[in-house]
């Protein structure tokens, strides 16, 4: 469908986030409400689809889908329990992952998960070039880790990548150039810049 609207108007952009290239509707067995998501993880078959139009450039832009609600919200009945995922922290490693796995150049990871966008909405942020603000994270792309809650920053303290293992260990975040300090979250110094659209 996606291609085929694109095929008629190129304007149209198509955009998923990693929880569905990374779950499927098998992972409910284990992990039950913690996957709920709006819409739903599907089949595994679904899962490979997305990683194909992720690989081939159908595929624009990817969207954290954060959503951090507290476990004890998550592991109430199905019906009841809240969408959505803590996942921003993730994102990355997760892409980096399936990059490996499916032969994806980093070159379309960096194009999904920052430069699209910044084109889309005219952001001076989201690409390393003069004038722009020096948002960089810098990951070993081959460091394994193995996803743990009592590393998450959320304060929900949970994820549902806990246990497995990823490659793209983030080592440092800089946010409008300077350095950020893991464990002195509070010092919002450098957060909270507006943002300008168009150069407006």
């Amino acid at each position: 469908m996606v291609r085929a609207a694109k095929s008629n108007n190129p304007g149209i952009v198509a955009e998923t986030s990693c929880n569905y290239l990374w779950f499927c509707n098998e992972d409910y067995r284990t992990l039950g409400s913690r996957v709920k998501c709006n819409p739903s993880v599907k089949t595994p078959a679904d899962r490979d689809a997305l990683r194909q139009a992720l690989a081939s450039g159908l595929i624009d832009t990817i969207g954290s889908d954060h959503a951090p609600h507290l476990l004890s919200e998550k592991e109430g009945p199905y019906t009841k329990a809240p969408s959505g995922l803590p996942s921003i922290q993730q994102s990355l490693p997760v892409l980096i992952t399936i990059a490996e796995q499916e032969d994806i150049p980093l070159t379309r990871i960096a194009a999904v998960f920052s430069e699209n966008a910044a084109d889309l909405y005219g952001l001076k942020r989201g690409k390393i070039r003069y004038g722009y603000a020096a948002d960089i994270v810098i990951f070993d792309k081959d460091k394994e880790f193995t996803v743990r809650a009592q590393d998450q920053y959320s304060k929900c303290g949970w994820t549902p990548y806990e246990g497995c293992t990823l490659k793209g260990k983030i080592e440092k975040v800089y946010v409008n150039g300077h350095l950020m300090d893991p464990d002195n979250l509070e010092n919002t110094e450098n957060f909270g810049k507006p943002l300008t659209f168009n150069g407006r």
